[in-house]
């Protein structure tokens, strides 16, 4: 069974992150991307948590001049993170990596089709 965090969940939770990252989440119209982007944050957390054996407030997590993300202080440590639909996902390596994931939702072909129909030039 699918659930979202409640709004008191996610406002609890939104201490365990940076003020950059808690004003990002807080901008999310949808309470599902908040909660996608949020999650996203306490796994990598977590994980270099348990990894480096540090506390939360040592963590600080900033973005590369192309966006990616990183942890400073940290250099033999990379990850990325994903999210669409119900899913997160996560990678960590001691070398640059990236993932990503897409939701896969029905497509219809009814715009395309009424755009790059043939014209019957004959009448």
């Amino acid at each position: 069974m699918e659930r979202w965090l409640r709004i008191d969940e996610l406002a609890r939770m939104l201490y365990s992150v940076s003020e950059e990252k808690w004003a990002k989440v807080k901008k999310f119209r949808k309470l599902e991307d908040a909660n996608r982007g949020l999650i996203g944050e306490i796994l990598i957390r977590t994980i270099i948590r348990n990894k480096f054996n540090i506390t939360n407030d040592q963590i600080v997590i900033t973005t590369g001049p192309y966006g990616k993300p990183y942890a400073v202080g940290i250099p033999s440590f990379h990850f990325n993170i994903a999210h669409s639909g119900r899913w997160i996902v996560c990678a960590v390596d001691c070398e640059p990596v990236g993932i990503d994931i897409e939701e896969i939702k029905p497509v219809s072909f009814d715009i395309a089709k009424y755009f790059f129909q043939q014209k019957n030039t004959n009448g």
